[in-house]
């Protein structure tokens, strides 16, 4: 199986990117996996667009929002129309407000991985 692709989307003057990039490591250590990370300047409205950024930071995984697929949390339409590099975003976990995904989201976001990678690998399922 291929390694899966994490895209790290940020802007120049939301620095919560950093500890995002942390975080991800961070959970891709706990469960084993290594991935391709990719870590994005978003500087104009053409590549909000483009990236679908939905403000600062974004995490995509395999091209996906970290949040696609969250019930607790719908994912907001693109930044796009009215983009600005003050697009900082927020992340709700048990209550609580983040200016990055804590570990725990990261970690419910991609320990699916892990049981692909482990199945690929003819693991017992």
């Amino acid at each position: 199986m291929k390694v899966p692709r994490i895209q790290l989307l940020h802007t120049e003057s939301c620095h919560s990117y950093q500890e995002a990039l942390v975080e991800i490591k961070g959970a891709l250590k706990e469960l084993g996996l290594s991935a391709e990370i990719e870590v994005t300047l978003v500087d104009s409205p053409e590549k909000a667009r483009d990236y679908k950024f939905l403000g600062s930071p974004t995490i995509k995984i395999n091209g996906l929002d970290l949040e696609a697929g969250r019930g607790d949390r719908p994912v907001a339409p693109t930044a796009t129309e009215n983009f600005s590099m003050n697009a900082c975003r927020t992340y709700i976990y048990e209550g609580s407000l983040y200016h990055y995904p804590p570990k725990e989201v990261l970690l419910e976001a991609l320990r699916p991985l892990k049981y692909l990678v482990y199945r690929r690998k003819g693991g017992i399922v």
